[in-house]
């Protein structure tokens, strides 16, 4: 059993339960002047790396025309610099202090959260297969109000067996025939698509044009790596998710989300609890990326919570909001001016 790690609002400091036995933030007083991150510490092999950027090669190549309408120049030295960049086990080793010095008055309550995200909710409601993520916050923080009253501690997942064999990662064609649906009108896929999706209440699922991923794609190749807010209501506070960019294929992009304590606890082998998959064989002919995902109901984590996740994802990595822009690099870049307090207000503003 492990608490959440929110961050209060009674105290100007990051406060984790004292019910937290196996993990704890890093408190000590670190050189603010140290960097964020450390590198990772097993390089991959040649020839993963290799296949690696081949595929990041080919997405570039992909959308090279609507990366030039967004004015985003991609060099060559930024896909390397893209595969050097993966997250190791130590990543918030030094980052958990800035954590506890920084946050300050983080909570607020539900009625205030709907009514700032209106329009957001609204228009992911409508991507997301007509969810309405707003009827849930009421159901969500009762059930909150009951975990608190048991013992305000959640349930850790076993981390990913490092032998357990790699599957294939999914492509459009383990959902719909590719081949077919080439075939028909565009509005008549984006049905297909949110019908092939709607009987299941843990999943998530969009459509977007080319150039709206090409902007997502631009920040996302670029900065791989960041982390965002949940409000947790009945906690008077956040629980910090951890977001990590996969690019698996040459039409195929992965979007994880882990809680940070999961993170902290089994690195790279921790269990994502949201997965987004993006999909891109018809990107070019249909104007169309497909995205489709997946909320762990074992994880804690509730439909608005992964559907508000969703609406700041898009927000930070659209490159519409320079102030979110900056968060994302000095993130990504370990810059020392990194800020919780900014990344707090960038997230529940509109």
């Amino acid at each position: 059993m492990l608490s959440r790690v929110v961050l209060r609002r009674t105290s100007p400091l990051i406060r984790v339960s004292r019910q937290i036995q196996s993990i704890r933030l890093n408190s000590s007083k670190s050189d603010p002047s140290e960097k964020i991150f450390k590198e990772y510490e097993k390089p991959l092999e040649k020839k993963e790396k290799q296949e690696n950027v081949d595929n990041l090669q080919g997405l570039k190549d992909k959308f090279s025309d609507k990366i030039q309408d967004v004015k985003v120049n991609l060099g060559d030295s930024n896909v390397a610099q893209g595969m050097e960049k993966l997250a190791g086990n130590e990543v918030f080793e030094k980052y958990s202090s800035k954590l506890q010095q920084k946050a300050k008055e983080l909570g607020i309550p539900v009625e205030e959260l709907k009514q700032r995200f209106q329009d957001e909710i609204e228009r992911v409601r409508t991507q997301l297969g007509g969810v309405d993520p707003t009827e849930e916050l009421q159901e969500l923080l009762k059930k909150q109000e009951e975990e608190k009253k048991k013992d305000g501690t959640i349930k850790v997942r076993g981390k990913i067996d490092p032998d357990t064999p790699k599957l294939p990662y999914k492509t459009l064609d383990d959902f719909v025939n590719v081949g077919k649906t080439r075939e028909l009108p565009r509005d008549d896929i984006i049905k297909i698509w949110n019908a092939r999706f709607a009987s299941n209440d843990r999943a998530l699922h969009a459509v977007l044009s080319h150039l709206q991923f090409a902007e997502l794609y631009v920040n996302a190749f670029k900065y791989q790596q960041f982390i965002l807010p949940v409000p947790k209501p009945s906690q008077d506070g956040y629980e910090l998710q951890y977001v990590q960019w996969q690019f698996v294929g040459a039409e195929t992009i992965n979007c994880m989300f882990t809680t940070l304590a999961e993170y902290k606890l089994h690195g790279e082998y921790a269990s994502p609890h949201t997965t987004l998959t993006f999909h891109l064989e018809l990107a070019e002919d249909k104007d169309l990326v497909l995205m489709n995902g997946y909320v762990d109901k074992e994880s804690g984590i509730t439909m608005d919570e992964a559907h508000l996740l969703v609406v700041n994802l898009q927000r930070f990595y659209s490159g519409k909001y320079p102030e979110k822009t900056k968060l994302l690099k000095e993130f990504n870049e370990g810059d020392e001016n990194f800020n919780i307090d900014e990344l707090i207000q960038q997230s529940t503003t509109v």
